[in-house]
């Protein structure tokens, strides 16, 4: 699932392909429950050492038929980016827009120094700011 006010926060690019994105970062165990229970995930919140990790929360749109696969590999930190290789099975893949959000354990002291994820979607670029909701 994904935040109920996905529409009005995501960041979608104008040019095609039209991906539609939105993260948000949380650093204690407050915000992560409210987080949690905002973007409507279902199953049971893990427990996270917030004195050594931050989660990053990121929704995507994906095909039904083909949802999109994230390993640790595909998580990138350089100096000031988050870089996230999300990955389409191949195949025939439906066209609908299935909600989904990736939780993802980044090292705290890291996470301070950014404020931009870049998603690398079937090969596309698409460079998106933290939301604040």
């Amino acid at each position: 699932m994904w935040p109920v006010n996905f529409n009005e926060i995501a960041f979608k690019r104008e040019q095609s392909p039209h991906y539609s994105y939105a993260a948000r970062m949380t650093n204690n165990e407050s915000d992560f429950e409210k987080t949690w229970e905002s973007y409507q995930l279902t199953s049971k919140r893990p427990p996270i050492d917030f004195n050594t990790k931050e989660i990053l929360f990121l929704s995507v749109e994906e095909s039904g038929s083909c949802p999109l696969v994230l390993n640790s590999q595909d998580v990138k930190l350089t100096e000031q980016k988050i870089m996230i290789n999300l990955r389409a099975p191949n195949g025939n893949c439906t066209a609908d827009a299935t909600p989904r959000t990736f939780v993802i354990e980044l090292p705290k002291e890291k996470s301070k120094e950014y404020s931009e994820v870049i998603v690398i979607e079937c090969g596309t670029e698409t460079t998106i700011t933290f939301n604040e909701h």
